[in-house]
Parts: structure tokens; C-alpha cells; sequence
């Protein structure tokens, strides 16, 4: 029944507590991020008035903390796990006058704080603490690694909605951010989500859009799902009003250490580094397969073989792995420990194409040792230790003194960000870039105090901290006038595979955030940040309209071009091996669209004088749609003389309307019959046996299973699959059967359980609302649940499956919305 004064319903969802990117599940061997663990020390030596500030400075944050800017006055929302605030890079305490000055607590476990305070000493929640350091983390002079935050002079409030084990539901979350939004906060940062692609499926959009008429901002992490490509943008982050931010590689690797390595067979001594949080103490021998092909530990026999070889000193060695894309990293590292190593040293080679394999990496450190090398030093000790022998290399680790080290893949898009847009392309996601791979920041005491972990959760809040910059600058800016400063000055990042191409907006959005250039960018105004160009093959005018609001009243030159960025696509890429497409990546082809001027490219403009520029984009052509093409560039606009700035408008289109397309694969798969699929499934397992007749026989009392199988190309809002009487007069989309032909057909009397689009339906056997394109195998067990919720097979008789599909977009109630196919009579004879 349908209530007048509801609008929208919900399910409440839970959201899981983020999950970082690393070289290995950061808490699958040790527990605990941070702890230093057996074999490490936190015994480090860094240089005087030392900072990490390397990626502050690819975002020009280190000159306004040169001008005194530093995010005074701001008060910064952190919903997440809470936060060790008696850290003393985050205030040393909590309330009135500290860093961290209020908050509340929603899952109040394991006696972490109170309902007013947040909190969170457990090393899985540490994850607040990580946000909060970099906001507005500053070590003092005699602790730590020098961390720095983008506003270290914000305020900051944590909601904690995570416990120390668990999730968080939706509602949770609502609550948080309403809370937050009446505590009169002036940006709300976000590290959380769960995946969607689909704004229907949002429930956080009106929230959010309330708070931006109040002025407040809400950054929120795009998500950790690149490998899965293009159309998986994250709730919330898909709401229009949400700032969803995407990762890039961080400037350089912030801790590495020297190591000496000896042979005893007197081949002398090396000196290499390796990438560790916290430095190795003592003296370790060092074992590697001598067999290359070995060396990358993916069979269990090798790793096993490497054990017998170091013999009784197992205990003490550490096994060296190559990274490679034939196996999952973690699956060495597993059996490693369980063969008792002391630990691994992970290493890479030339192989790996991704600058980003070829950099060190983070990883959990605790009683199981891991240490990263990169693709210089790491092929060096492997010839060392395979020359030396099985038993006759030893690394000295002795070296307090951290060096962070230069970032091949410094800039690139991180390969694990998810992508944008959304299957309804109304919105446009992600919307701006930000350092969020190898990321040092702060940590529960209790478990180390540090730890370098990546994710677009450590992009979003270094987002957040450029919002509170800009907004202690210019308090009265407002929402929408500080995004626009941002993706107007965002610089876009090329493509890390070939840097002739600009990689693509559904990834990195407007490109990498830069606060100095905002900051000084005011002295021209646009009416939109982003060019939003829809669905559909059909060429589309679009228009900019800005006004040189130079604050001295001088004149400004405007040159106008097209930077076209690559195409991306869902699928498929043949070349992309299932295990490492990860750290892979998509690639962005140089498949462009067309961009045509219609007024002119060089325009000047008086002080407070406003000019449009109208164009017209030309997709690309021939391009799939079962590929899901992304087409995407930017509009660059250069002023002349006077500065030079640039400002880069990013657009993005699909080449056809998602839900004009055929939703149903029709075609064969492989020797089966064309889809969708009836066949039989034995409950004992093997092989289905397709049927391509009309009239299909089951016996369902001997264990048989009823199979479809069905593959819906394009996204669809709601499945469902119906059980209902074979002699049914419902007309689909398409015919299961040859319909032409008569049918004597016998339907026992059952109860009818539901109607739906005017159809009456036995059951409900199968369904499900918001699926990407999936192929779908579906076995149905031949019985129906009765009104005292008790399962029953059906009796003898006949019947038909009907599958209904609603694509994107389309009317839940309108029966003609929905694409349906009408399965063959379906017999279920007796015992």
C-alpha cells in the first residue's frame, strides 16, 4: 500500500568499515597495522623540523601554510572509527580548545569511550585517526615521523559510527551526518561507502543537498573499486551535492631504510634499501629460489622446497618473493608464514608495466616480518643472495634514519579509485583527484601510533583540508564557489601507459586538486565546473559562460581549446590478467570525441564583462554498447599575459542511451542454445544439460533442478523471475518457445501468491533491484514457501518461467517499461 506523504522508501543497507589498499590485507597477518612487532624498531632518526609534506606541496599547500593559511576558524566533521586523539600529532587530548575538540560516539564496545566521546584505541580503529592526521595532523619537533596535515589549524569534530569490529548501517550513518549538520560544522569528511553506480539506489542525496543551502560541504571517498571499471561511483559519494573524490599516486614512498647485505662464501658486502614503516633490528639470513620462474612463491612446492633448503634456520630466514601477476601476493606470504619464515622481502622487476608495481609498498607490520623493494635494488639482492647460495646470505639492519624516496607513478591516477559516471549519467563522478596511495599518518598509541596505507579514504580528507584552507581564506565563499575554484584549477593527469594521453574524467574527474591555484584563481568566475554531456550517439551543443572578475580591474585574454582525454570502457580487455588487473589498471584509449567551436576561440574580457563560449561534441562512432564506452576531455581556457592561468573544464559522455539498447543477450554462448536458457541441473552437481524444446520435463521429488541462464548486457533496476501458469496469456518481449504452436498444458490449482505488472505469480522465485550487467545461472530447487513460511514442492503439472528486467531509468509501474521473456512449458511430473 502506497502512502501519500512518502515519497521514497529505502532499505537501511550496512556499509562495511573501510577497508584500505596495501600490499597484503594489513591485518591478515599480524593484527594490527601500527604495532612495531617482533623484529622492528621505533627507535627512529629523523632530521630536525623534518615534515611529510610532499604531497602537500604537489597541491601548492605548503604556500599558504607559507602565507599563515592553515585552516584557523574551520570546524571539519569526521565520520568514521573514532580516534585516538591523545596522540601527540592530533592534539593530545580531547574537547574546548584541543585539535580534536568534540565529537559523539554511536557504537559505544570493548569500553571505547562514551556517547560524546570518540575515541578508538583498537588497531581496527585506527582508520579515523589515519583521516584525521591528515587533515590537520602536526607532530611536535620531538615525536614521530614530522606529520603534517593540510590544516593543521582546523577544528575537528569525529563521529565515531564504526566499532572496533563490525559495520555501520545506513541509518547510522543519516544520523551522523544530520548530527554533524546541525552542530554547525563547516565541511563533513567521509571515508566510507558502498558500492552502486546506480543514483536510484542513493539515499543520502537530499541530505546532502540540504547541507550545501547551509553551506556546509560533504567530501566523500569515490571508492577502492577500479578493477572492476567504469560505473561503480559509491553511495554516497554518488549524490549530485557530494564532492566524490578519486586517488592519485602521492609524490614519493615516506620511509625507507638502508640494509647491508654480506656473503659468507666472501663476495663482500652491499648496501640496499628497502620500504618498511618502522626499520628492521638485527641480523636475518636471506633465502631465494635460485629457479626464476620459482621465485615468485606461487606454488606451494617451491616455497616448501625453500624451507627444506634453509633447513633448521627457517625460523630466521627471510624469503625473498618476486611480485608478480600470476598469483595473488597474499598467497605466498601465507605460505610462508605457515612454512615458518621469519619473514618476506617482496621485490619487483622490469616485468611490471605500472610504474606504481615498481615503487615499494606498504604492509602491516608484526610478528610475521614483510619488507618491500623496488624494481632497482630488489633484482640486485636476488642475484646477490642466488650467487651467494641457499645458506649464505645474511642483511644487517641496523639504520634508524628514514629517507622518503621519489614515486615512479607520482601523479598517475591510482589504478584502484573507482570509477564514474553512473548508469543514469545524471550526475557527474568523480569529481576531483587528491593524494591517496602510501599515505603516513597517525595511528592508535597503543599499536605504533603510525601506519602507511592507501585508499581513496586518504584522498577525501586531504580534500576536506583544501576546502578548510580555501574557506579560512575566503570564509564566505560558498559551496558551490569553492568546488568550482577547484575543478577549474585542477591540473588533469595523463594516462601512466602513455603520456601522449590524457587520462580519462570518469577516473581521475577534474585531475588533481590544487589549493594554491584556487586560491589565487578568483579573478575569473564560471557558471559551471563540469560539462556534463549525457547519453547518446548524437552530436550535443553545450555552453560556458564566465566573467573576468579581476580584483584590479585589468582586462584578461582568454584562449579556448579542446584537450580530448581517453576513452574507457567496461569491457572487456582480454589483455588484463584476472589477477593483476588491479595494480594493472584500465587503460584509456586514444579514441576521442570531436569538439567544434561555434563562437570564437579567443575572447577578451573588460573587468566584470561575461562571455559564453557555445560547442558543439561530437561522440565517437562505432563503438560498442555492450562495452559501455566513456568518452571524456577537457575545455581548456589559457589567460594571456597577465599570469597565464588555466582553467580546465571537464566533460564526460556515453555513446549511446543505456536504456534504448537491447538489455537481453539474445545470441548463443559457447554450444548452448540461444539465451535466455532452460536446463537441467542433477542435485549431485556436473554439467547442466540445455534443453531447446517447448515442453520441458522435470522431476523435481528425484533432485532434479530446474536452470535458466540469462545475460543482461545493459544495468537493470529490478529483476525478478516468476513461477505462473503454463497456459498464461501474458505477450513478452520475447518468446522462449515457438508460439505458434498450440500447447495442452495442465495447471495444478495453487495459491496465487502475488501480482505483479498485471500478471498472477505462483512465487516470486528469484530477484533482486540494481545489477550491473551480469550473466546469471539460476537454480530453483521446484518448491514454493506456503503462508506459515514452510517450504513444499509443487505438485505435478505445468508451468512456465517468466523473467522480467526493468533497465535503467524506466517506470516501476508501467508493465510496457519492462523487457520479459516466457520460458517453455515446464513439467514437473510426479515421484
Amino acid at each position: 500500500m502506497r502512502l501519500p506523504e512518502v515519497s521514497r522508501v529505502w532499505p537501511v543497507v550496512t556499509i562495511s568499515r573501510p577497508s584500505p589498499v596495501s600490499l597484503v590485507d594489513l591485518t591478515e597477518f599480524d593484527g594490527s597495522v601500527g604495532s612495531p612487532g617482533e623484529g622492528y624498531s621505533t627507535d627512529i632518526v629523523r632530521d630536525k623540523d623534518y615534515k611529510i609534506d610532499d604531497n602537500l606541496k604537489m597541491a601548492g599547500v605548503d604556500r599558504l601554510h607559507a602565507l599563515g593559511v592553515k585552516g584557523k576558524g574551520v570546524k571539519i566533521a569526521i565520520i568514521d572509527s573514532g580516534v585516538d586523539y591523545n596522540h601527540p600529532g592530533l592534539g593530545g587530548g580531547f574537547g574546548p580548545g584541543k585539535k580534536v575538540a568534540f565529537g559523539r560516539n554511536y557504537v559505544l564496545d570493548d569500553g571505547q569511550g562514551g556517547l560524546d566521546d570518540p575515541i578508538a584505541t583498537c588497531s581496527s580503529g585506527g582508520h579515523g585517526s589515519h583521516v584525521a592526521g591528515i587533515i590537520a595532523g602536526e607532530d611536535p619537533d620531538d615525536f614521530g615521523f614530522g606529520m603534517l596535515g593540510v590544516a593543521p589549524e582546523a577544528t575537528l569534530g569525529m563521529y565515531r559510527i564504526f566499532a572496533c569490529n563490525g559495520v555501520a548501517s545506513s541509518d547510522v550513518v543519516m544520523q551522523a551526518m544530520m548530527d554533524a549538520y546541525n552542530d554547525g560544522v563547516d565541511i563533513v569528511s567521509m571515508s566510507l561507502g558502498s558500492d552502486s553506480g546506480f543514483e536510484d539506489a542513493d539515499p543520502f542525496g537530499q541530505i546532502i543537498t540540504n547541507a550545501k543551502s547551509r553551506g556546509i560541504a560533504t567530501i566523500i571517498a569515490a571508492g577502492n573499486r577500479g578493477n572492476l571499471g567504469p560505473m561503480l561511483t559509491s553511495s554516497p559519494a554518488i549524490a549530485p551535492d557530494a564532492v566524490a573524490v578519486a586517488s592519485l599516486d602521492g609524490a614519493k614512498y615516506p620511509t625507507t631504510y638502508k640494509m647491508q647485505g654480506t656473503s659468507s662464501t666472501g663476495n663482500g658486502s652491499s648496501e640496499w634499501r628497502y620500504g618498511s614503516l618502522w626499520p628492521l633490528d638485527g641480523e636475518f639470513p636471506v633465502y631465494a629460489s635460485a629457479d626464476y620462474d620459482e621465485s615468485t612463491g606461487c606454488e606451494y612446492a617451491s616455497i616448501q622446497k625453500a624451507a627444506q633448503a634453509v633447513g633448521v634456520n627457517v625460523s630466521s630466514t627471510l624469503y625473498m618473493v618476486r611480485k608478480t601477476y600470476l598469483c595473488d601476493l597474499s598467497l605466498p606470504l601465507t605460505n610462508a608464514r605457515s612454512l615458518g619464515f621469519k619473514g618476506v622481502v617482496v621485490w619487483r622487476d622490469q616485468e611490471l608495466r605500472n610504474p606504481a608495481d615498481n615503487d615499494y609498498q606498504s604492509s602491516g607490520p608484526g610478528d610475521f616480518i614483510i619488507l618491500s623493494m623496488d624494481h632497482v635494488d630488489g633484482p640486485k639482492l636476488y642475484a646477490a643472495v642466488t650467487a651467494a647460495g641457499p645458506i649464505f646470505y645474511s642483511a644487517q639492519f641496523s639504520d634508524r634514519r628514514f629517507l622518503s624516496v621519489d614515486n615512479p607513478s607520482a601523479g598517475f591516477t591510482s589504478n584502484y579509485s573507482t570509477m564514474g559516471n553512473t548508469w543514469e549519467f545524471s550526475v557527474f563522478k568523480p569529481t576531483i583527484s587528491a593524494p591517496g596511495h602510501l599515505i603516513l599518518s597517525a595511528w592508535p598509541l597503543s599499536v605504533g601510533g603510525y601506519a602507511i596505507i592507501s585508499g581513496t579514504s586518504m584522498a577525501t580528507p586531504f580534500v576536506s583540508g583544501c576546502y578548510a584552507l580555501l574557506k579560512s581564506a575566503y570564509p564566505n565563499l560558498s559551496v558551490d564557489e569553492m568546488t568550482n575554484l577547484f575543478t577549474t584549477t585542477a591540473q588533469p593527469s595523463k594516462w601512466w601507459g602513455d603520456d601522449r594521453i590524457t587520462h580519462s574524467v570518469a577516473h581521475q574527474g577534474a585531475g588533481s586538486i590544487n589549493v594554491w591555484n584556487a586560491y589565487n584563481s578568483r579573478g575569473t568566475k564560471f557558471d559551471q565546473s563540469v560539462v556534463l554531456v549525457g547519453q547518446g550517439a548524437q552530436p550535443v551543443t553545450k555552453n560556458i559562460t564566465f566573467t573576468n572578475t579581476d580584483l584590479e580591474g585589468n582586462s584578461k585574454t582568454f584562449e579556448i581549446s579542446h584537450v580530448p582525454a581517453g576513452l574507457m570502457q567496461r569491457t572487456p580487455y582480454a589483455d588484463l590478467n584476472v589477477v593483476g588487473n588491479m595494480v594493472y589498471g584500465f587503460p584509456s584509449k586514444p579514441i576521442y570525441a570531436t569538439v567544434d567551436f561555434e563562437t570564437p576561440t579567443q575572447i577578451v574580457l573588460a573587468p566584470g564583462e561575461s562571455a559564453t563560449v557555445s560547442f558543439v561534441v561530437t561522440p565517437p562512432s562505432g563503438l560498442d554498447p555492450d562495452t559501455v564506452p566513456i568518452y571524456s576531455g577537457y575545455i581548456r581556457l589559457v589567460v594571456s599575459g597577465g599570469g597565464g592561468d588555466v582553467y580546465t573544464l571537464p566533460y564526460q559522455g556515453l555513446t549511446y542511451v543505456v536504456n534504448e539498447v537491447p538489455v537481453l543477450e539474445r545470441a548463443l554462448i559457447d554450444d548452448n542454445p540461444q539465451l535466455p536458457a532452460m536446463g537441467h541441473l542433477s542435485s549431485g552437481g556436473g554439467a547442466i544439460e540445455y534443453n531447446t524444446e517447448d515442453v520441458v520435463t522435470y522431476n523435481t521429488t528425484a533432485g532434479e533442478y530446474v536452470t535458466m541462464t540469462y545475460f543482461a548486457r545493459q544495468p537493470t533496476y529490478v529483476y525478478r523471475v516468476d513461477l505462473v501458469a503454463a497456459n498464461i496469456t501474458f505477450e513478452p518481449t520475447y518468446y522462449g518457445f515457438n508460439a505458434s504452436h498450440d500447447f495442452e498444458t495442465t495447471t495444478p490449482i495453487l495459491p496465487i501468491d502475488n501480482t505483479f505488472g498485471g500478471v498472477e505469480s505462483f512465487g516470486l522465485l528469484f530477484g533482486s533491484y540494481y545489477m550491473d550487467p551480469t550473466f546469471h545461472i539460476l537454480s530453483w530447487w521446484g518448491g514454493l514457501v506456503d503462508s506459515d513460511n514452510n517450504d513444499y514442492l509443487v505438485p505435478p503439472g505445468d508451468f512456465r518461467l517468466l523473467l522480467r528486467l526493468l533497465p535503467v531509468s524506466r517506470d516501476y509501474d508501467n508493465p510496457k517499461d519492462w523487457t520479459s521473456w516466457l520460458g517453455p512449458v515446464l513439467r514437473i511430473t510426479g515421484p
